[in-house]
């Protein structure tokens, strides 16, 4: 081989040598490159920014019960609830009986099943809500009544009922998407209730209750889910009550709350499982040693409405909006305040109590996606009660009520006609919920 090809091929070489060490250069950056993912956000505060408003014409003892996001329908009306304290006449109910209301606050269906007849409910009710598109539930004293939206009765299962309580609550009562699987917060069955006065509430009374109403016989939980096990469960106050409830409708997981814990538990309707734990760890949560010494040696229902309920902090709300859940709860009123309020006129008496609140008793919200933590302790300002509001003298009302939403840039929030003037109509706005970093 001469001298000439001889060169030729170390040049031949060298260049093919070179152009693959810079594929390999450049393959190496281009790796590196992804190893660089964005940080998550870190969201520090959030705000409510009003974006619509929907008007309904209805005036009365109007509530709203709930919203379906699949369907985008509300549902309220002024049906009695079942509980009827003495002493003070409560305004009146059943005059309206229930409406099905659009997004456009349109009244598409309206019947009154309170009186007697083959689809009368009864005068009074616990809870009632949608179950699927097309269907709504009424739980009453004498039975669980599932009708179309146009108010006829599919059917009634009596043995459903909340005729035998062993705890009252006012809060939703039930879940149900397509209107055969149904959980219900239901404290009570003949045999729990008589024996829970002689054993522990705990290991009797099952409070979340789910049923096949395609059973043989519906009537028959398919699962009962007892008290969590957690250390403030034998503090007698609240620690019976019913859980708070929300139900995902991305990943068709039901979550619960109970008085008193940290936790969400989230539970799979089907398998009866729980599938996930949410650890809550509120920054402004406590008050019960507080609240156990001002208990000593006082009747409960007196020195509760004399002002000790404040003393702890409490639960508020567990709204399912979208993906996102969205938990209310107050912190602790000092231990001087609730004093002060105990030796006076009482709570819903004093007028100390309209400083005390503005001062102490500001609600915090934790917001919730996917089972994780997106935003902890956290106030929202728009929704605190001015003196003007009636909602004001109450320690768990806020200026309106949050009643669900399509995510966090549509959050229905009701407005009492009570709540800030009157008007011959009811009110939903529509708030937008910004997430600041």
């Amino acid at each position: 081989m001469n001298r000439f090809i001889q060169s030729s091929i170390l040049l031949l070489s060298a260049i093919v040598g070179s152009v693959i060490m810079s594929c390999r250069s450049g393959e190496t950056e281009k790796t590196s490159s992804v190893d660089h993912e964005p940080k998550a956000k870190v969201y520090t505060n959030a705000r409510l920014v009003q974006v619509d408003s929907i008007m309904i014409d209805a005036v009365g003892n109007f509530r709203i019960y709930d919203y379906q996001p699949e369907s985008g329908l509300f549902l309220g009306g002024d049906v009695k609830y079942f509980i009827s304290f003495a002493g003070k006449p409560g305004p009146k109910s059943n005059e309206l009986g229930f409406l099905v209301i659009n997004r456009q606050g349109e009244i598409i269906h309206q019947f009154n099943n309170t009186k007697g007849g083959p689809n009368g409910h009864g005068s009074a009710m616990q809870s009632a809500f949608f179950m699927g598109p097309d269907a709504m539930g009424v739980l009453g004293r004498i039975g669980f009544y599932k009708y179309n939206l146009e108010g006829e009765l599919i059917r009634r299962y009596k043995d459903i009922n909340y005729r035998e309580i062993f705890a009252v609550s006012r809060l939703r009562a039930g879940f149900s998407r397509d209107g055969n699987r149904l959980v219900l917060q239901l404290p009570k069955s003949l045999t729990d209730a008589k024996a829970a006065y002689s054993d522990s509430i705990f290991q009797l009374v099952k409070p979340l209750k789910i049923y096949d109403l395609n059973n043989d016989q519906p009537h028959v939980p398919v699962y009962e889910l007892g008290y969590p096990d957690d250390p403030q469960r034998n503090f007698n106050l609240g620690a019976a009550s019913v859980p708070f409830m929300a139900m995902s409708s991305s990943d068709s997981l039901l979550y619960t709350l109970y008085p008193m814990t940290r936790e969400i538990l989230a539970f799979d309707l089907q398998s009866c499982k729980v599938t996930k734990k949410i650890p809550l760890n509120p920054d402004k949560f406590g008050g019960y040693e507080v609240l156990k010494e001002l208990s000593q040696g006082q009747r409960s229902r007196n020195w509760l409405n004399a002002g000790a309920r404040v003393a702890m902090s409490r639960y508020h709300d567990m709204i399912q909006l979208g993906e996102y859940t969205l938990l209310r709860y107050s912190p602790p009123v000092p231990e001087s305040a609730v004093r002060l309020l105990m030796t006076t006129k009482g709570l819903n008496n004093d007028p100390n109590w309209l400083r005390i609140r503005r001062k102490h008793y500001q609600f915090h919200y934790q917001l919730f996606k996917d089972g994780k933590k997106v935003l902890p302790d956290f106030e929202l300002p728009t929704l605190r009660p001015d003196e003007q509001h009636q909602e004001f003298f109450t320690s768990t009302l806020t200026r309106g009520k949050i009643i669900g939403g399509n995510g966090l840039d549509e959050i229905y929030v009701f407005i009492p006609n009570d709540g800030e003037q009157e008007r011959d109509y009811e009110l939903i706005r529509v708030f937008k919920l910004e997430l600041l970093e």
